[in-house]
């Protein structure tokens, strides 16, 4: 595997290229109705078992899913418009 006259040498393996790309993927900017829970938080969140992100903050666990924010915001939402709403 000795360098002949006229071959240039290459880095990493002979084929060349650099590979597929990497990464987790694109954010999906579909709403919760597809999401499946990856973590232990995310199945509790989903199940309802957590009610608020308090309870999350509270014993310091780490968010490691969009979703589970995005569900809480969501809930907020809703509550801004019905206060909204009285308002008027």
């Amino acid at each position: 595997a000795k360098q002949q006259r006229g071959e240039k040498r290459q880095f990493g393996n002979r084929r060349g290229g650099r590979g597929a790309p990497r990464g987790r993927g694109a954010r999906k900017d579909g709403a919760s109705d597809g999401w499946t829970p990856v973590t232990k938080l995310g199945r509790l969140v989903k199940d309802g078992k957590v009610k608020s992100i308090d309870q999350i903050f509270e014993f310091g666990i780490k968010i490691k899913e969009f979703e589970i924010v995005d569900h809480f915001f969501q809930v907020l939402k809703k509550k801004l418009y019905i206060n909204q709403s009285k308002l008027l």
